[in-house]
């Protein structure tokens, strides 16, 4: 009996490349790419050690093609002259446009540019993604095979990710502590983040794996290559249901159902439907040996969390007020990584009433996210770009497997970012499914490429190394203020001095004053350390004015902090300006009222304490009774 032919020419093409092509420059360019940002991890090495290394990563291999800039050229020009691969290319330039012009008008530019640093998801990483995906689209145009390298190392990439997260779901972590990503007791959830940063950014990432994996093993010929693919997709499933995320179970939801409904009584669907089995089968023993493992108990405690919180927590109010912030300035947008800046001054007394403590440091949507940051321009490109991915993938639809299951991971992302933003490995995915759906089906060159500019040369040479040096100074200061950590926590404190006078002049883009100014003030404040008291507290001072200096994407804790040392200094008029100032940048939050309520009271300003008490008695709600009642008790006595 002979079987059915399911794969087109662009898959014979991949699954068997025509002999003596090398790619090893391109392969090594695609396993980084792919592979590399995901699981770029320092915990021991790096202050932020699941989002700093990521940025280095993508900006050094962005720096890389930069220096070789006749190669960078004649890729790019060889995409250039196939009409998807112009698209993509004016797509990224428009997004990239709106990302440079945004900058240049953010109120804070270093911040824009560099990025926060829970996420680094500024304007050079996003840039060098940018770059670095239109080069793999000119891979996989020029050489249709490098797609399979790229596919490979993805599934390698998640298989490590996903088998990191079942462990730590299990309580088997010996990297991290398992206090940073599990619930305070007597909650027993645990979210394993993995190397991802956290659980909704672990599933973003496995969702594509799993539909990927899928697309992977249908283009392989090689037995183990194709039983690496299954696995990892069966662990990429495992990995999704650990993670507890809702967003990511609805993609996968969504994306298995337009891949099911558009390969429906296809040859290739039938072709493929003991794989299919063998997947289910592999996840359904995967299902079972989690019920019998530490990690069921977890993932029951999580599901019953949605339950309690059917509307998703803070999502809906801050979507509500995001759009007022987005419409403040609908056309130029605040500045990448801005929002946990700028959004205090809008958020509503409400939602101050409602969540008194929660730090907003996203708009909890990639959409929203877009369009804050650069304003109805970017949210179109963004926009576009999904769109110009689904209509590759429709006009490609009837040539195999592999765009139906692009297009589910396409679908996927797009679902499970409308309820979380972007960050490095979610980005790449992005780009990576983009430049695999411009080269899924073969299209004639339309004009021929251009030859190569000798003169344009130097340009982006130069742009590689300022890149590179800017991406070393980002994995330096992350690497002296983990070291000023490993001090401070071993009781070294003149170590941490050492280390802190060698970090801020150095260092790139915003820092963790902030952070080191509290430390700093906790440890002025040890009864036994009087000899070194003043030391101590003059880098505490010297910290928290530096964290106003170089702004950071928390600026306005910052100014409630140097209002708290300014208290501690004994210095009431600078302490009162300060807290104005948090209290101007956030009018709703309850903190810095409360604050200067007290600080008024203790140099005879009753009249204008009890103004500020009561405001602080309003936004505090109905949250926090056993401060509700001494803010109640001090109100009184000001009366």
């Amino acid at each position: 009996m002979t079987l059915i032919t399911t794969s087109s020419p662009v898959e014979d093409s991949i699954a068997h490349p025509a002999a003596g092509s090398g790619l090893t420059h391109d392969a090594c360019f695609l396993t980084a790419f792919v592979a590399l940002v995901p699981l770029a991890w320092a915990p021991t090495l790096s202050f932020h050690f699941d989002a700093a290394p990521k940025a280095v990563a993508i900006q050094l291999l962005a720096a890389v093609l930069l220096c070789q800039p006749r190669r960078l050229f004649h890729r790019l020009s060889t995409l250039h002259a196939r009409p998807a691969g112009r698209l993509l290319l004016v797509l990224c330039a428009a997004y990239a446009l709106t990302l440079l012009t945004s900058t240049a008008l953010s109120s804070n530019p270093a911040l824009s540019l560099f990025g926060s640093g829970w996420r680094r998801m500024g304007t050079l990483s996003q840039l060098s993604v940018l770059l670095a995906g239109l080069y793999a689209a000119s891979c996989f145009s020029a050489e249709p095979h490098s797609l399979r390298v790229a596919l490979r190392a993805l599934c390698l990439a998640g298989l490590c990710a996903g088998a990191y997260a079942l462990c730590q779901s299990m309580g088997l972590d010996p990297f991290l502590d398992a206090a940073l990503y599990a619930a305070p007791p007597p909650a027993t959830t645990i979210r394993p983040p993995s190397t991802l940063g956290h659980a909704a950014y672990l599933g973003s990432f496995l969702v594509v794996v799993f539909f990927l994996g899928l697309a992977a093993q249908s283009l392989e010929s090689s037995k183990p290559w194709r039983i690496l693919a299954l696995t990892a997709m069966a662990v990429s499933a495992a990995g999704l249901a650990v993670s507890g995320t809702r967003a990511v179970l609805a993609g996968l939801f969504l994306g298995a159902l337009l891949l099911a409904l558009s390969t429906r009584g296809s040859a290739a669907f039938l072709y493929r439907r003991r794989t299919l089995l063998c997947t289910a089968a592999t996840a359904a023993a995967l299902a079972l040996a989690l019920r019998l493992s530490p990690a069921w108990a977890p993932m029951v405690s999580r599901a019953s969390e949605w339950t309690l919180d059917a509307s998703g927590g803070t999502r809906l109010p801050l979507w509500l007020e995001s759009l007022n912030l987005a419409g403040s300035r609908w056309f130029l947008g605040w500045g990448p990584e801005t929002f946990s800046v700028v959004f205090p001054r809008f958020q509503s007394l409400r939602l101050a009433q409602l969540y008194p403590d929660f730090y907003h440091e996203s708009p909890h949507s990639a959409w929203l996210d877009a369009a804050i940051s650069s304003g109805l321009p970017g949210l179109l490109c963004l926009l576009a770009i999904f769109a110009a991915g689904s209509y590759w993938g429709f006009r490609a639809r009837r040539t195999g497997i592999l765009p139906a299951c692009l297009v589910a991971a396409l679908a996927a992302v797009a679902i499970t970012h409308t309820f979380f933003v972007f960050t490095l490995p979610s980005f790449c995915c992005l780009l990576l499914i983009l430049a695999a759906l411009a080269s899924a089906n073969p299209q004639p060159s339309t004009q021929p490429a251009p030859a190569s500019r000798p003169l344009w040369e130097p340009a982006p040479i130069l742009a590689g190394l300022v890149l590179a040096v800017c991406a070393l100074s980002v994995a330096w200061s992350d690497f002296a203020y983990q070291q000023i950590q490993s001090a401070l926590d071993s009781g070294n404190w003149q170590a941490a001095l050492r280390w802190h006078a060698t970090a801020r002049p150095r260092s790139a883009g915003p820092t963790p004053e902030l952070w080191y100014a509290q430390r700093m003030t906790k440890l002025a404040s040890v009864p036994n350390l009087d000899s070194t008291r003043i030391a101590i507290w003059r880098e505490a001072v010297e910290s928290s004015h530096a964290a106003i200096r170089y702004p950071g994407e928390d600026l306005n804790l910052a100014h409630y902090n140097a209002g708290v040392i300014e208290i501690l200094a004994q210095n009431p008029q600078q302490a009162e300006a300060n807290l104005r100032t948090a209290i101007q940048r956030a009018p709703n939050w309850y903190q810095p009222h409360w604050l200067l309520c007290r600080l008024l009271s203790q140099t005879g300003r009753r009249g204008e304490a009890h103004s500020q008490c009561a405001l602080a008695l309003h936004q505090l709600g109905s949250q926090h009774q056993d401060l509700r009642r001494l803010i109640e008790k001090t109100q009184a006595s000001l009366e």
